[in-house]
């Protein structure tokens, strides 16, 4: 069977390279190891080791990239790549090679939207011209530039030794907008856009203003409201159903439709360019229930990529594993290839949350499942779900002979 664990590069510096493998290993018995390939806009993810193992006393900025960049394939963009220097221990041919000594493969992770460049300009903005830099840092994936940086990172990635698999995530569109009763994206290329497919954007925000959408959404929210603190542009329970309800009440598919072509358009230009290299592409994807409005159609994802991962959040989701049921079982009828489920084993999860919600997705998903990841989960969590997936095994050959 095979298990999956995604890894940040601070879990991969020399220091602390051959521990980060072996728990790996050991503990859960994985296949591969997702290694992040450019910063993630999240504050946990911010602290950078140094080979002394002393934390760069600074904040760090998304979108950089943490391996060296060659050059020759960002020609036809003005945007330059940035490689960490402080991350001075983390070299990926090292890393590669070494993950391979432990029978691991390496599948590089890239966050393709949601990352800081030098220039405002490259932002989403959302309707009243703010850049999209809350809840994450977004550009805009009809700006020619970001588009043609991005196919030049895919090229740099796909033509490097032994790396098998580029994994893409948030290639979709941004949540936090939506949270503060925005839309995205503003900028003139989407208006350009939107303009030849006889798409208003301003008529969009009336229509969902007219309907009053979001007082709807919020009576149902309150009523399910639970006590914890909200994280208001993060992907929180709250925030999942108000964009289930969105799409329900809306009237606004044609919006959702517009979205979905921009996302599916340029996965299909990246695909093709590590398709022309022979390397696979898989991506990561948020549950069935909320993928319309993010801008995410499951089954033309599907025909275009060799891997599907959607990332069930069980303990963010209102810890209902019914609910978790379901997506999973909705996210495996809509696609055709097999693909493995992402779940979230938290240090903070008890043993019982924590074997649910495993034993709920390989009974959908029977090949192969991916751990979100290793920085958030615990050896003893890992113990737990490499003993799930062994006893789940177990019953299944016993059900066969």
């Amino acid at each position: 069977m095979y298990i999956g664990m995604w890894v940040h590069p601070r879990h991969l510096c020399l220091d602390v390279l051959e521990r980060t493998l072996s728990d790996v290993v050991g503990f859960l018995g994985a296949n591969s190891i997702s290694v992040f390939i450019n910063n993630m806009n999240f504050t946990k993810m911010n602290l950078i080791l140094t080979y002394d193992n002393k934390s760069v006393g600074r904040e760090s900025e998304a979108g950089k990239l943490y391996f060296e960049p060659r050059h020759d394939f960002y020609r036809a963009t003005s945007i330059r790549p940035q490689r960490y220097k402080e991350l001075l221990c983390f070299d990926l041919r090292h890393v590669i090679s070494r993950a391979y000594s432990y029978g691991l493969e390496i599948v590089a992770h890239i966050n393709c939207l949601n990352m800081t460049l030098n220039n405002m300009k490259y932002y989403m903005v959302d309707n009243v011209k703010e850049p999209i830099n809350y809840g994450g840092a977004w550009v805009c994936p009809l700006n020619p530039e970001v588009r043609r940086y991005l196919l030049g990172l895919i090229e740099d990635l796909a033509t490097r030794e032994d790396i098998m698999e580029i994994e893409l995530g948030e290639f979709w569109h941004p949540i936090s907008p939506l949270m503060r009763n925005r839309i995205t994206c503003f900028c003139k290329y989407c208006r350009i856009e939107a303009k030849s497919r006889n798409l208003n954007l301003s008529d969009v925000l009336s229509r969902i203003s007219r309907e009053h959408v979001m007082r709807k959404i919020q009576k149902i929210i309150l009523h399910r409201e639970d006590k914890e603190e909200p994280f208001e542009e993060a992907f929180t329970f709250r925030n999942y159903e108000k964009l289930k309800w969105l799409g329900k009440f809306g009237n606004i598919e044609d919006f959702f439709n517009f979205r979905t072509d921009i996302v599916t358009e340029l996965l299909d230009d990246m695909t093709s360019i590590a398709h022309d290299y022979g390397v696979r592409v898989s991506t990561i994807l948020p549950p069935p229930d909320i993928s319309k409005a993010l801008g995410i159609d499951y089954r033309e994802i599907d025909r275009i990529v060799d891997l599907v991962k959607p990332v069930l959040f069980y303990k963010i989701l209102g810890k209902d594993i019914r609910w978790f049921s379901k997506q999973c079982l909705r996210a495996r009828r809509l696609l055709k290839s097999e693909g493995y489920p992402g779940v979230v084993a938290l240090k903070s999860m008890g043993s019982n949350e924590i074997q649910k919600e495993v034993e709920r997705a390989l009974k959908v998903w029977r090949k192969g499942i991916m751990v979100y990841s290793y920085s958030l989960t615990s050896i003893d969590k890992m113990e737990l779900i490499r003993e799930c997936i062994t006893s789940y095994g177990k019953i299944k050959r016993r059900f066969l002979f």
